[in-house]
Formats: structure tokens, sequence, C-alpha cells
């Protein structure tokens, strides 16, 4: 008795503590959610999106020569964590209205994005892919069993009319609506008219159905609202620690021909709206400031003489690499197992250097340190403004 005592005791005090750490409210106290028997519900089916040139959808700009970086172009399976979109993708959901009166009633449905857009949601019901128990939003002529299933959906939501039927969706009073949405170059952050941090400005998007009620047009209920950041601003800060203006290395001492830089250099990923980074990193050669130079056989010093590791979180490169030279004229990425971008690698590889990582999430910082094999001979001070050069895309 007093082991069960305790067990409820004990199950009691959890009950409480997640009451007293949650705001509950009834249905009946969140606008929208609890509606009259004759007004429309709005049930939340599937979502999809098109995003980094997926679909057809356009590749966004962003301030990047390539746009995003799609899962996609490589074998990984980087997905967005955050909720932010660029010009050009699409964000697509499908939902199914109930109306109990009858589904002539519903007039339509409609996808509102902030407080200034709506668009207008086709009905989908009929169609081949719907039908089937299938979604396939973004092909222009859907076929039957193709797409996302839909079959659970349609059977949990709408409920069914009855306790322990099987059956959810119902014609008699049911459509569905499939609402697509692309993201416009006016929305969110725009650094032509926007001078503050417009794309931390959270925009909730969710659909809403009208119903014809006495010859009135009646709007109800919404569907679970979701939030995104849209057209957030890449930003990278790079700094060096200590503070010096540039990245250095001490001249040759005695018979050494390996020198460090004086600085560590730290890549900060500070984007807006949480978009995630990936980072490249590049040089160019050094070049002569000296009037006598040659270093070993030209008054050009290659940048493959200089090397670097650096540091994600725990991910730290053991070995040093060489800086590769930047090439503008490549692609980025390549599809080969290196995933190099205009010639630039990944800040981190592991596994004994044949996995590439340059994953730098929001808010992260990345450190970097650089070392110097000076050739035989080396006359001369050599320099370059952008001799270390970093690219980055947004995930």
């Amino acid at each position: 008795m007093n082991t069960r005592n305790m067990i409820l005791s004990g199950l009691l005090a959890v009950t409480v503590l997640m009451i007293m750490s949650t705001n509950l409210v009834y249905a009946s106290d969140y606008p929208g959610s609890a509606l009259a028997v004759g007004d429309p519900h709005v049930y939340l089916l599937k979502k999809d999106f098109a995003i980094c040139g997926q679909y057809d959808s356009a590749m966004p700009p962003s301030d990047q020569q390539y746009g995003c970086l799609s899962r996609f172009e490589f074998n990984a399976t980087y997905e967005r964590v955050n909720e932010y979109a660029f010009t050009g993708e699409r964000i697509a959901e499908l939902v199914a209205v109930r109306q109990v009166q009858g589904a002539e009633l519903i007039q339509r449905a409609e996808m509102v994005v902030g407080d200034d857009t709506r668009v207008l949601c086709n009905d989908v019901t009929n169609r081949a892919d719907v039908k089937s128990g299938h979604w396939d939003p973004f092909n222009p002529n859907p076929q039957a069993n193709i797409g996302l299933d839909i079959h659970q959906e349609k059977l949990d939501m709408p409920p069914s009319y009855t306790t322990g039927s099987t059956n959810g969706f119902n014609l008699v009073t049911d459509k569905i609506y499939q609402c697509i949405f692309t993201v416009t170059s006016d929305m969110g952050y725009n650094p032509k008219t926007d001078t503050g941090s417009g794309g931390d400005v959270l925009t909730e998007v969710y659909v809403v159905a009208t119903s014809m009620d006495e010859m009135a047009m009646e709007e109800y209920g919404a569907s679970q609202l979701q939030v995104w950041y849209f057209n957030p601003e890449v930003i990278i800060d790079i700094s060096l620690v200590p503070a010096d203006t540039e990245l250095a290395f001490p001249a040759r001492e005695g018979m050494s021909q390996t020198v460090y830089s004086y600085n560590t250099m730290l890549i900060k990923n500070s984007a807006e709206g949480g978009v995630d980074l990936f980072v490249w990193l590049a040089g160019q050669n050094l070049e002569a400031v000296t009037p006598y130079a040659r270093c070993p056989t030209t008054n050009v010093l290659d940048i493959n003489n200089v090397e670097f590791r650096c540091k994600i979180g725990t991910l730290f490169q053991q070995d040093w690499r060489d800086v590769p030279h930047w090439d503008d004229s490549l692609a980025c990425p390549t599809k080969d197992l290196q995933f190099t971008c205009q010639g630039a690698v990944p800040l981190v590889k592991i596994n004994d250097g044949t996995f590439p990582f340059g994953l730098l999430a929001n808010g992260h910082t990345a450190e970097c340190w650089f070392r110097l094999n000076y050739p035989t001979p080396c006359v001369g001070e050599f320099s370059n403004e952008q001799s270390i050069m970093l690219f980055a895309r947004a995930i």
C-alpha cells in the first residue's frame, strides 16, 4: 500500500508541474478554434516547400552568386531547421474545410500572409493525385498515386462523425484546398528600402475559409498558423584576435622555414532570421611590396605556401591544409566528394580528411589558424588585401 501511495504522489507532482509550466486554454478561449455548428472548420493536412531551386522554384538571389545551397546538390541531408525563405521560394499547404451544413456552402479558402497578402487557394478535392490519397503540389500535371501520401491525413482530418468510425473526410460536407505562396522581394528584409533589421520580423501564415451563410459571405476558422522570416539578410562577421588590421606572419627566424600567424581568425554567422550557412575558404597569391623580391623564382608568393586549419564547435581539423587558389571560372558547388566552391574548400574536413564540413549554424563562430611555409630562397615582403577569401551560401 505504501508503494502505491508513493507512485500516485509522484504522478500527481508531475501533473501539477505540467499545468504550472504550460499556459493551457480551452478551445472556446481561442478565437477561431471553437466554432458554431454551422461554421466552416479548417484542418491542416500537409505542408510542402520548394526551396533552393527545387521543383522549378526560383533560385533565390539573397546577394549570393549561386543562391542558397540545396541538399540535392551533394550527398548529404542538410535541411533548414529554422523558418526562413527567400524570394522565389514557395510554401504549399493542403487543408480540408468542413461545413456540416453541406460542402456546397464552402465558397473559398485563402492563405493569409502577414497583414497585406492573401493568396486564393485551389479546390483540389477531385484532382487525380488527391483522390488517390496523394498530394503532388508543385507538379503542373499531377497524376494519381504520385506525391506525398495523405491517406492517413484524410482519415484523421477532418475527424469522423461517429466514435470508432474509420471514415474522416466526407465529400458531403468537406472540400480539400491547395494553397501555394511564393515569396516576393517586398517581403521581410529589403535592402533597397529597409534600413533596419527587417529580416528579423516574423510573418504569420495561415489559411482561412469562407462560407455562404444566408446569402452573406462569412469568414471563419483558420488553420494552424506557421511563422516565417522572409528574405533575411545573410551576414558574416570576420574578425582577428588579437584585433590587428590584417592577417600577418613574422619574418623567417634563423633557419626556420615555417612561421605561424600572429592572429586567429573568427568567422561568425550573424545572418538574420536564423539562417544557417555553409562556408568555404580560398586565397589569392601574395604580391611583392618591396622593390627587390623573389620567392622562390618570381615576385609573387604562391598562396599554397600558406596552410590553415579550423574548428567549428568540437570539430577540429587536426591536419594542416594548403590554402587553395580561388578560381571564379569554377562552379559552386561541384558534386564531387571534395565539395569545392570556385576552388574554395570547406572550413573543416573530418574522418581522415574525406568528409567536408563547412556548416556554420546561426549565431555560431568558427576559428581558423594559419601558418606560412617559406620557400627557399625567399627575399622581400609580400601582401594582398584579399589573400584569404571566404564564401558562404545559405542552406
